[in-house]
């Protein structure tokens, strides 16, 4: 497809769509990311303020941790792997 021509219908639709969507405000979006973190992090919604912050912190650390780890272990078996399959 390129520039000049006529846009498919379905696609058309999903942009007309689009334009007619509410805007959402700044303050749904905070309760949006909020609701995101306390369900990722393991959070309760109603703490607020620097023992919030932390609680936030120490449970996004603990998502980064655990990622780490799977992500090392992954890439042992891998080397592992084709270690093996190279002196075989």
């Amino acid at each position: 497809m390129s520039e000049l021509e006529q846009v498919p219908d379905e696609l058309a639709s999903l942009f007309a769509a689009e334009r007619a969507a509410p805007v959402v405000d700044a303050a749904a979006r905070t309760a949006a990311k909020a609701r995101m973190v306390a369900a990722v992090a393991h959070v309760p919604l109603g703490t607020a303020g620097a023992a919030g912050a932390a609680t936030t912190l120490a449970g996004s650390g603990k998502v980064i941790a655990i990622l780490a780890l799977t992500l090392g272990v992954g890439a042992g078996t891998i080397a592992l792997v084709k270690h093996a399959d190279r002196t075989a």
